[in-house]
């Protein structure tokens, strides 16, 4: 068999199907979050009467906390989490930490019903969590296709974790 001979535009069509990819596994982590983020909230809000600032602040971190974990290990394909990486994504998706309650509280005041105006303040924080994502937090090693490789092939022999 011969290989696929390298030009331009074949890696750039490579790099778009690995980013896709990626995106797809990063919004279907995200939506696990949101399931997350939901059920909290709803817990701690109509269950438990804690104010819904307070509420939709721990379901943010909860939420983060998981999406870190299934994002390190599926998505990234990370031999393990590290509390470097951990650190990173945190302080990464502090804008939903801030984006996504005062959305929430914003809407809430225009008369939007609670679990509507989450879902919403989730979707504003979605855009800035995978860029900061893919960007920083897991960020795609420099040197091209063969270090690309390493990022989404399953059967890699090679280590990302840092």
């Amino acid at each position: 068999m011969s290989e696929v001979q390298r030009t331009p535009l074949t890696t750039v069509i490579g790099s778009a199907a690995r980013l896709a990819r990626t995106g797809v596994k990063f919004g279907l982590v995200g939506a696990i979050g949101v399931l997350v983020n939901t059920a909290t909230l709803t817990l701690l809000y109509q269950g438990a009467h804690v104010p819904l600032f307070a509420a939709s602040l721990v379901a943010v971190e909860l939420s983060i906390v998981s999406n870190f974990l299934l994002n390190d290990v599926w998505t990234f394909a990370m031999d393990r989490p590290t509390w470097r990486r951990f650190a990173k994504f945190n302080l990464a998706t502090a804008g939903a930490l801030a984006v996504t309650p005062s959305m929430l509280w914003l809407l809430v005041a225009l008369h939007f019903h609670f679990l509507a105006a989450n879902l919403l303040g989730i979707a504003a924080a979605a855009a800035l969590n995978f860029t900061t994502s893919t960007l920083w937090v897991w960020k795609v090693p420099e040197g091209g296709e063969e270090s690309c490789s390493k990022f989404s092939s399953p059967d890699s022999s090679s280590s990302r974790s840092r």
